[in-house]
């Protein structure tokens, strides 16, 4: 088993950094599995970073649409779920229709897509407490999988980077790339210390 040790794992982290800013959709599953494999803890790691991915773009959503708490909503119930445990099945209808609204934001036009992005990892950190994470041994990328299986910190990293890789011109990627270091140096830390 390999075991855990944080400054590696930073180094790891940072040295996959990939041109566009990115840390790469196997190098996040390698994360999730040293954590899951070395986790002794009462709260899982993984979940507690996702939550974190969340929290950082949530002023992005208040950009965008202040008005609506809705996902700020459910990704403080998981909050109270990661941290206490308990029944996770009041979350499927609340999951489902977040979804939805969150999908019907995208009718307002790609001006919105930051915000709607940043409702995502809310809803994408929920979703990964009340079901799970699951690594899809066959995918390389997002690409690979469908946007509802997308984790909360590719989100947010859209969310802060004004969109995806291959958004091209839309997205910058050293906000991307400010982003994912960020989730490694800092966020990957403090979810550490926060479930020990």
């Amino acid at each position: 088993m390999e075991k855990f040790d944080l400054p590696n794992t930073i180094r790891e982290l940072m040295g996959s950094i990939d041109e566009n800013g990115e840390v790469p959709l196997l190098k996040r599953y390698w994360l999730v599995e040293l954590l899951q494999r070395n986790n002794d803890q009462v709260i899982d790691p993984w979940l507690a970073l996702e939550s974190i991915s969340a929290h950082k773009v949530q002023d992005i959503w208040k950009q965008y649409f202040a008005s609506e708490q809705f996902p700020i909503e459910v990704l403080s119930i998981a909050d109270s779920l990661i941290i206490s445990g308990g029944d996770t099945s009041h979350m499927e209808k609340l999951l489902a229709e977040s979804k939805t609204a969150l999908d019907n934001k995208f009718l307002l036009g790609e001006d919105y897509f930051r915000g709607v992005y940043a409702g995502f990892a809310m809803w994408a950190a929920a979703r990964n407490v009340a079901y799970g994470n699951e690594v899809d041994d066959e995918a390389a990328s997002e690409m690979d999988l469908e946007p509802e299986e997308w984790d909360a910190s590719f989100f947010a990293s859209m969310a802060w980077a004004g969109g995806a890789v291959w958004d091209g011109e839309i997205a910058d990627s050293d906000k991307r790339r400010e982003f994912w270091t960020w989730f490694i140096n800092e966020a990957l830390p403090a979810a550490l210390s926060f479930t020990q």
